[in-house]
């Protein structure tokens, strides 16, 4: 099994609308890890989905533990 980091991850959105935003997931020391930076648009309608964007990296760990639940449900034939 690949191992991955741990959630819950959570999103930073900058004060500044044409920065960066950056995902974080939790560590045993007082910093959180940097995930990943997700690039915002200057353009204003394209930052809703920029910002969708950051929150579906930030649901990763959830996704994968919902995957591997639907994989110990399907039928041995259908792996």
């Amino acid at each position: 099994m690949t191992i991955h980091t741990p959630g819950p991850w959570r999103v930073e959105f900058p004060t500044n609308p044409d920065a960066m935003s950056e995902v974080f997931a939790p560590s045993t020391d007082a910093y959180p890890w940097r995930v990943a930076y997700v690039m915002r648009d200057s353009n204003k309608r394209q930052q809703p989905i920029d910002d969708a964007n950051a929150h579906l990296i930030a649901a990763a760990p959830e996704l994968l533990a919902a995957c591997r639940e639907a994989f110990v449900l399907m039928p041995m034939s259908k792996r």
